[in-house]
């Protein structure tokens, strides 16, 4: 299954993930015999049209070649697991009895690794060395420490609707928006973040200087900005700094490494300032406030006490850890960003030797290839990085290629069942509730074109970066994606209708169409034009 990505400084092997012409995939062979309708399971909340196609796979011809395990390698298997498990299950449920007290645990567990992490860059003797080690530490943070919290928060958040199975119409309503805009989302933090730097930066030089990007960038970068404005600034970049768009692709720039990437953002928060008629801020502080009246109107209809005891109980988890789904991917990029920063050193040595012609050329080769380094003597590190990018480079010269979300060892392509609901309706995965009507917005990249008021944002998928443009948008539409991804998240704690898993999205919706978005059904319709009236 694809994943994401460009260029990585990996190797290909037998493992979980593997890069297939530089992209990354998991490899879900050996999964196989636990059947296609429990991996489609897995994958669905993190991608819906994946799931799609898992469950079209006839699993039969794949795990009859590699048979299937036998009782004693199942049994070992799952003592194995079930010993592994048995902290994070305990912590999920800490986190359900006293979340507070599990909050603090991650806190420290995030401080230990952090001073882990560094202790590798500190000893590490090679780039391989400092990713292997720098990766153990931050897969362990998140299988032993944080996905015990979501596991919690959706443990917590499914119960929490049983109890109102039979609500309806404005219960139903108030059960929606209580467990919406959950508090401690980092990129929504980050996207509040940014809107707060954006308007210091406007109030020290004037929206008109905001449109020159690339002379703000060398501001920035010679200091030559007003001092409290560069404090903020500072901080942003302490938090964040290595955010940025394809974040987990380690040959991708970062706010750190390239200003004007988050100035281009920040501009973008000023010119809809002009076009909203609130600000991100108190339309943040609006959805707290009306989750918090949804809540405790809920409470107040609950008239038996050992309910509303159980109520209180788990809305107190759900509140606490519904929101941390983002920090997972936000502990993973920020300890990626160490393994970037070695890497580029490395490739600045390279270029020193004379072996490599950029800093970032490293990013085309392996780690195999640079354990071939030696003092004495380098290989030919051009040729290699020429060979291994060729596939990257003919895919480039192809702007229109879609790369397939399955595709088997002897490079058959599986597709998912196609779903008509009838002519001019799209079908994907509701993940954000709610009917929206409007242009549709069609982007190929975030800074490619404004998303105006009233219009629904169409694309393929979308990061952190693309959060200044959910303020506007009447609605969200995404090939791919779940539950769990970010436009999705994002679109919950702004409101916003979205609608995942349509393939092909940004090829079968026109720019600027009618759409009619339904985040419930998981639907798009295409309105027709209606006639002009006579008169």
């Amino acid at each position: 299954m694809q994943m994401t990505g460009q260029r990585v400084l990996t190797r290909d092997g037998g493992g979980l993930v593997v890069t297939v012409g530089g992209r990354w995939y998991v490899n879900v062979s050996n999964m196989l015999w636990l059947g296609t309708e429990r991996l489609a399971a897995l994958l669905g909340v993190f991608d819906v049209h994946a799931a799609r196609v898992m469950r079209n796979v006839d699993a039969r011809r794949y795990v009859r070649a590699a048979g299937r395990p036998g009782v004693a390698p199942v049994a070992r298997m799952v003592v194995g697991a079930a010993a592994r498990l048995a902290g994070p299950v305990g912590r999920a449920l800490e986190a359900v009895v006293a979340p507070e007290r599990a909050w603090r645990r991650y806190e420290a567990a995030v401080e230990q690794q952090h001073q882990r992490v560094a202790g590798v860059v500190r000893s590490a003797r090679s780039l391989p060395e400092l990713g292997d080690g720098t990766l153990r530490h931050a897969v362990r943070l998140l299988v032993r420490e944080g996905m015990p919290l979501t596991c919690a928060a959706e443990g917590a958040t499914l119960l929490f609707r049983l109890l109102h199975l039979r609500a309806s119409g404005e219960r139903r309503q108030r059960l929606d928006v209580a467990l919406s805009s959950m508090p401690h989302n980092v990129t929504v933090d980050m996207g509040l973040a940014l809107y707060r730097l954006a308007r210091s930066l406007e109030e020290s030089v004037g929206r008109q200087a905001m449109a020159d990007v690339p002379t703000l960038a060398r501001r920035v970068g010679e200091r030559n900005l007003p001092e409290v404005f560069l404090r903020e600034w500072d901080a942003f970049m302490d938090s964040y700094g290595f955010r940025g768009p394809n974040e987990l692709d380690l040959a991708s720039p970062r706010y750190r490494d390239d200003p004007g990437i988050v100035l281009e953002q920040m501009r973008q928060y000023v010119e809809l300032d002009e076009a909203t008629q609130e600000t991100p801020e108190q339309a943040h502080g609006r959805r707290q406030r009306q989750r918090r009246e949804a809540y405790r109107g809920l409470l107040a209809d609950t008239r038996n006490p050992l309910t509303a005891w159980l109520v209180r109980k788990l809305y107190r988890t759900a509140e606490a850890f519904s929101g941390c789904r983002e920090i997972h991917k936000y502990q993973l990029v920020r300890v990626a960003y160490q393994v970037r920063r070695g890497a580029l050193e490395a490739g600045r040595e390279l270029v020193e030797h004379g072996w490599l012609d950029s800093a970032e050329q490293v990013f085309d080769l392996t780690y195999e290839d640079l354990r071939s380094v030696t003092e004495a003597s380098g290989p030919d590190l051009r040729a290699r990085a020429h060979d291994n990018t060729c596939y990257r480079r003919g895919i480039q010269r192809r702007p229109g290629a879609v790369f397939p979300v399955l595709v088997d060892s002897r490079g058959r392509v599986p597709r998912a069942v196609v779903r008509r609901a009838g002519p001019g309706v799209l079908v994907g995965e509701g993940v954000s509730a709610g009917v929206a009507r409007g242009p549709a917005k069609v982007l190929g990249h975030v800074g490619e074109k404004p998303v105006l008021p009233g219009e629904v944002l169409v694309a393929r998928a979308t990061d952190p970066g693309w959060t200044p443009l959910f303020v506007n948008a009447a609605g969200v539409v995404l090939e791919t994606g779940g539950s769990f991804q970010h436009g999705a998240l994002v679109a919950r704690e702004y409101g916003r209708p979205c609608v995942v898993g349509v393939e092909d999205a940004d090829q079968r919706v026109l720019d600027g169409q009618m759409v009619e978005i339904d985040g419930v059904s998981g639907t798009v319709t295409v309105v027709p034009d209606l006639p002009d009236s006579g008169g």
